[in-house]
Formats: structure tokens, C-alpha cells, sequence
């Protein structure tokens, strides 16, 4: 079970950061355009610790700690230049420490229709930093692309709601088509993202996103869809600090039958909390 949660996690990596986002385009706007006036560059350091909801002495209860980097440098007025790398702990069991992920990459504004409606864009190189996914999946790298909807809901009556909907491939590369277990390896795979935010304080704003992951291997076979859902509580302080809470969960959105959905808000055995603090400078 740990490892399908974290396979589900894996593969939608983006969409946590995503509905944070979307949580918080309207209470953090003056922030950040605040901040794009004085330079054009900033770097962002995350703090966060997770925890699964299972009984404690469960074979897959854990308890992380990461902490990820980011540097953005604003190109133009649409397009803005992206590294980050992040790195976590185990806090139990053999509490062992690694690299997580680290990618190059560039996002940015692909239309405004008005005020209300924009359409972005992103590119993303991924490297090979965890040393497990070299050792156990031969993983290599990746590629990604997508595009994400931005709607402001205030005129159809839901003042302070944003909807966030995305769509994002990518491509892995892996030495071998199949894994140390002999399990087939991800070629490639779809992320689809619907994303709410609410933000009714200039300061505090609460989301909810649900993601949906299609995969297939190298034989161009399909494999079990995951998904990943979460809600957050976003609450931005003073000089560039925040911190945030909520609810993650994942696995196989139809089961492992694959012929029913199984898909809840809430279940131990696929749930977990988590609490960040973030600064920006």
C-alpha cells in the first residue's frame, strides 16, 4: 500500500503546488505583484513535514520530513524561468534521507482573454537525483508539458472562488522497459487537474483539487489510472512567510479489480496530513 501511495503521489507530483496556487491567486496577488515590481527574481524555501493516518505500529505508517528549494527569474512579462530541487527524511523506520526530485523548466502567460480568464503554459525537465528510482526503475529523467485554465468564478455568483483546470504529459526515460521486480516501467503518462480555490481574506484562502493519472509502459499497454486528491488552508504572514495544512490522498482510481471506481474523500489506508512553512525572498 505505501508503495501505490507513493506512486500515485509520484506521478502527480505538480497538482499539490497547482490547487495551492489556485488557492491563493486572489489573496496572494498584491503580494506577488509587490514583490515582481522590486526585482525580477525570487527564491522560495519549503519546509514540510507529512504523516500517513494509519494506526501507528502499521507496517505503512510514516512520518516525513522534505525541504525543497525553488529560484524563479522572471524572463518577461510572460515567461519566467524555473529550478527547484527538494530533498526528504524518514522520521521512522530506517529514517533514511534523499533526494526527491529536481527539474529546469519554464512557465508563463499563454493568453489573457480578460480578467476573469487566462490560459498558461509549462515545460519541465526533471533529473535523475533519487537514488531508489535509479537503483529500482533505472529511471533516467523526464520531460513535461502542459496547460492549466484559470477562471474567476465572482461572476457567476461565487464570489472569491477560482477554478484551475490543467492538463499535463510527460514522458520518462528509464535504461530498461522494466523494473528491478520485473513490473513494467511508466513510458509515459496524463495528468488531468481540476482545482478550487476560495479565497474570502486578503490573507487566508482554502483549496480542493482532484487529479486524475493515465499511464502506459513501454509496450504501449495501459496500467492502472491513479488519482490524487487533496484539500489545504493557506495563510500568508508577513515578510514573505506562510504556512499551510491539509489533506492528501491516492491510489488506483478504480481498484486493484480495475472494473470499480475507488475513489473517497477520506480513507487511512490512502490518507495523509501534512503542514509546510514557506518563505519567498
Amino acid at each position: 500500500m505505501k508503495k501505490l501511495l507513493l506512486i500515485a503521489l509520484t506521478t502527480t507530483l505538480a497538482t499539490s503546488s497547482l490547487a495551492q496556487s489556485t488557492a491563493t491567486t486572489l489573496s496572494g496577488s498584491l503580494e506577488s505583484e509587490s514583490t515582481s515590481a522590486v526585482k525580477n527574481w525570487n527564491v522560495s524555501v519549503s519546509s514540510t513535514t507529512s504523516a500517513s493516518v494509519v494506526e501507528a505500529d502499521s507496517y505503512d505508517n510514516y512520518v516525513n520530513s522534505s525541504l525543497s528549494a525553488r529560484l524563479s527569474y522572471k524572463l518577461n512579462d510572460r515567461l519566467t524561468a524555473q529550478s527547484s530541487v527538494a530533498a526528504a527524511k524518514e522520521m521512522k523506520g530506517a529514517r533514511k534521507q534523499y533526494f526527491s526530485s529536481a527539474y529546469l523548466g519554464l512557465s508563463g502567460l499563454i493568453k489573457s482573454f480578460n480578467s476573469d480568464i487566462s490560459l498558461s503554459g509549462l515545460t519541465r525537465v526533471y533529473l535523475p537525483v533519487n537514488a531508489n528510482s535509479r537503483r529500482d526503475t533505472t529511471f533516467n529523467g523526464r520531460v513535461m508539458a502542459g496547460l492549466s485554465g484559470s477562471f474567476n468564478l465572482a461572476k457567476l455568483g461565487l464570489k472569491y472562488v477560482s477554478l484551475t483546470l490543467s492538463s499535463t504529459g510527460a514522458k520518462n526515460f528509464h535504461e530498461f522497459k522494466r523494473t528491478r521486480t520485473n513490473s513494467p516501467n511508466t513510458n509515459y503518462y496524463v495528468t488531468n487537474t481540476a482545482a478550487l480555490g476560495y479565497a474570502p481574506f486578503k490573507k487566508v484562502s482554502f483549496s480542493f483539487y482532484f487529479s486524475n493519472t493515465s499511464r502506459w509502459d513501454y509496450e504501449n499497454k495501459t496500467k492502472g489510472d491513479t488519482f490524487s486528491m487533496g484539500q489545504s488552508v493557506y495563510w500568508a504572514l508577513e515578510q514573505g512567510f506562510s504556512i499551510s495544512a491539509g489533506h492528501d490522498l491516492g491510489g488506483l482510481t478504480y481498484g486493484y479489480t480495475g472494473d470499480s471506481l475507488d475513489v473517497a474523500l477520506f480513507d487511512k489506508n490512502k490518507s495523509s496530513v501534512y503542514t509546510s512553512v514557506s518563505y519567498v525572498y
